[in-house]
């Protein structure tokens, strides 16, 4: 780095938030624990102490504590070094989940969640219900010789290409995706995209599914979906410190430069309500 370059020095959550890794998680959808205490010494480096913080907080939601405590966790390394750190908090979204229920043949299905089912607000005035099809990877020659008017197409996410356009071109009136821990944020984001249709997306751990008979369902018994999601206000925040030099660097432009370093402690997925992200934790780190 040239030592005459101005550093600035950013943390931030984004007023749009982006996302973490969502089918990593299994389980209902629940109040993540109470922030932890960091377990890196005092005297180790930096870097393996803000990691060490923000691995006790996986989950850190926009405007949750597990949020603020990493913030606070930052700050305070920012200050050790002898910066200034300043915060700067402003209003955001994020989608929160009021109920969310799943039931087969008249049987509840734990573990679902719902994904983040674009920009509007998710709410179904009364459940919805239609026969459970298992569809393989959604395709249109998975789909061949099966009847999917008014019905909820569950969709193996893991298998290469799978897609929920198909189902819902046939009349699925909302679609299940399967996956498990080798399903990341990526491959997930890109199944449930295929479409832009505001159609109900729900995620389910594969084993909850297999437990429920849903990998074999041939459209003779009821899957019912009954959800809330609200775009709740939160406060969000950033956090930035400034590394001042003298002579700054002009790059030949006629006047001194900035070099800006920003990373993200928020997490924000697919699947809001249980978004468990370390990747950010490293590039805060």
């Amino acid at each position: 780095m040239n030592k005459h370059l101005p550093l600035f020095l950013a943390l931030c959550a984004a007023a749009l938030p982006a996302p973490a890794d969502p089918a990593a998680a299994s389980g209902s959808a629940e109040t993540p624990p109470p922030a932890a205490t960091a377990t890196a010494p005092a005297t180790a480096p930096v870097y393996d102490r803000v990691y060490a913080a923000l691995s006790a907080l996986p989950e850190r939601r926009v405007g949750s504590t597990n949020y603020f405590a990493a913030f606070d966790a930052v700050e305070a390394e920012l200050k050790a070094a002898g910066l200034t750190p300043h915060r700067q908090t402003f209003d955001s979204l994020a989608q929160s989940t009021e109920r969310l229920s799943l039931s087969y043949a008249g049987a509840p299905v734990e573990g679902a969640l719902l994904l983040d089912n674009g920009p509007a607000a998710f709410v179904l005035p009364e459940p919805l219900r239609g026969p459970a099809v298992f569809v393989g990877d959604g395709s249109l020659a998975a789909l061949d010789g099966k009847d999917l008017a008014g019905a909820i197409a569950v969709i193996d996410a893991t298998r290469p290409g799978a897609s929920v356009e198909e189902s819902f071109v046939h009349g699925a009136v909302a679609a299940v995706l399967v996956g498990d821990e080798a399903l990341d944020q990526w491959r997930l984001g890109a199944v449930a995209f295929t479409s832009l249709t505001l159609v109900p997306r729900v995620y389910l751990p594969r084993d909850k599914a297999e437990a429920a008979g849903l990998l074999a369902a041939d459209g003779s018994a009821e899957l019912e979906l009954d959800a809330r999601a609200v775009l709740a206000d939160v406060a969000g925040c950033n956090l930035w410190a400034e590394l001042p030099c003298t002579g700054g660097w002009t790059e030949g432009l006629g006047a001194e430069q900035l070099l800006v370093l920003s990373a993200s402690l928020d997490t924000y997925g697919l699947t809001p309500d249980r978004s468990p992200d370390l990747r950010r934790a490293a590039n805060a780190a």
